[in-house]
């Protein structure tokens, strides 16, 4: 039965060290075009703050402030899809 329930907290744990490495990659590749960089730039200060915060919130019990850094964390997959429809759109010229 412990091994059961140690199996169960380890799952939650497992997930984040396999999936959300992946951020870092979309962050950094968007922060390559000039016209949203500032856009990432806020969304990454977003999610470590508030890393931060679930960190410093987790020594006084109240771990569920920490939880709004997927907000930046969706932001930035929001600013990635959107610059990808952006690129495979066919470029219109216009003729004076």
């Amino acid at each position: 039965m412990v091994d059961r329930a140690l199996r169960y907290h380890e799952c939650p744990r497992e997930w984040v060290r396999s999936r959300q490495p992946r951020l870092l990659p979309c962050l950094g590749s968007q922060g390559l075009f000039p016209a949203i960089t500032l856009k990432v730039a806020i969304a990454g200060a977003w999610v470590v703050f508030f890393r931060f915060l679930g960190g410093v919130g987790y020594l006084f019990g109240v771990r569920q402030v920490g939880g709004f850094f997927h907000l930046g964390e969706f932001y930035i997959l929001y600013l990635v899809g959107h610059q990808a429809f952006q690129l495979a759109q066919p470029v219109r010229y216009i003729y004076t």
